[in-house]
């Protein structure tokens, strides 16, 4: 049985994020605070890209809706950059923020680099609005844009949106019934993934079961 010591979040959004924070596997990466960061943006973590994207690339603001402030925690102001996804949570503007952010890129390096010979870290991605829509084809050339260790270390969800054909180029995938059904930073919801997934691909989460995460 393959078994999992920690998971870093390659996107799209807090789902992945909330699912192993709260397990204590949580690897802090720098698109936990993203949102719309999608499979398909996925491979600027691993080329020296995502760096460039955000720091030298061009950004927009916008001011949050109602909506995403009341549900989703958005803070007052999204910044939007040029490939679409946003930073949401966060005062992109903020020397603190930027600084952190660094750090994590940094970091998501040293982890990718140690992943390669330690098969226990492992990757999730948590699908977005806009995945249903990918076909075997786009999947197919995102498999292939992605590092062979990561794509087959790696989990997927699907509970904000669906797509089975992750499962065919993924490997790891299962599905929930619903956001709406999504119970937001509860342990015992991290536990029933944890279990799906020991069921279905007999692949262990060794999550801290007892104490303060």
């Amino acid at each position: 049985m393959n078994e999992i010591n920690k998971l870093i979040s390659i996107g799209a959004n807090c789902l992945a994020l909330d699912f192993t924070k709260y397990l204590g596997v949580r690897e802090r990466g720098p698109v936990d605070n993203f949102a719309g960061f999608h499979i398909w943006d996925s491979p600027l973590l691993f080329n020296n890209e995502f760096k460039k994207a955000v720091f030298r690339g061009n950004y927009a603001t916008k001011q949050a809706t109602d909506l995403e402030l009341k549900q989703y925690h958005f803070g007052n102001t999204i910044f939007v950059f040029e490939k679409g996804f946003s930073i949401v949570h966060n005062n992109f503007k903020s020397l603190k923020f930027r600084h952190e952010l660094k750090k994590r890129i940094r970091n998501f390096h040293k982890y990718f680099k140690t992943s390669k010979k330690n098969s226990s870290l492992w990757y999730v991605y948590s699908l977005d609005y806009l995945d249903f829509e990918l076909s075997e084809n786009n999947l197919y050339r995102i498999k292939n844009a992605l590092p062979k260790n990561v794509t087959s270390h790696l989990i997927c969800l699907g509970i904000r949106a669906k797509n089975p054909l992750f499962e065919k180029y993924f490997n790891y995938y299962i599905e929930l019934d619903s956001e709406e059904k999504y119970r937001w930073g509860d342990k015992s919801q991290g536990i029933e993934i944890a279990n799906l997934l020991e069921q279905k691909y007999k692949i262990k989460i060794n999550y801290i079961s007892e104490g303060k995460i």
